[in-house]
């Protein structure tokens, strides 16, 4: 009875190793682009299943790509103010 326990618990850290790269900011932008691309083959995961929110693929993941390019945009907008 404990084994069953243990392997759910070996499953879930398993996992968690697995795409913490993908979920959390823990890689290089040219290394989360290769980690995303082994998950993607990985998985069998279609191209067009990683498709952003206008459609079109890209080789970063949308929540990564969208973290940058903030302080640009606020020393630009402090500048016209």
């Amino acid at each position: 009875m404990v084994a069953i326990p243990a392997v759910l618990l070996a499953g879930a850290v398993a996992a968690t190793l697995f795409f913490a790269p993908i979920t959390l900011p823990l890689l290089s932008e040219e290394q989360t682009v290769d980690y995303a691309a082994f998950v993607s083959q990985a998985l069998h995961i279609k191209k067009t299943a990683m498709q952003t929110e206008r459609f079109r693929t890209s080789a970063l993941p949308e929540d990564f790509a969208d973290m940058h390019g903030w302080p640009e945009l606020a020393a630009t907008v402090e500048t016209i103010y």
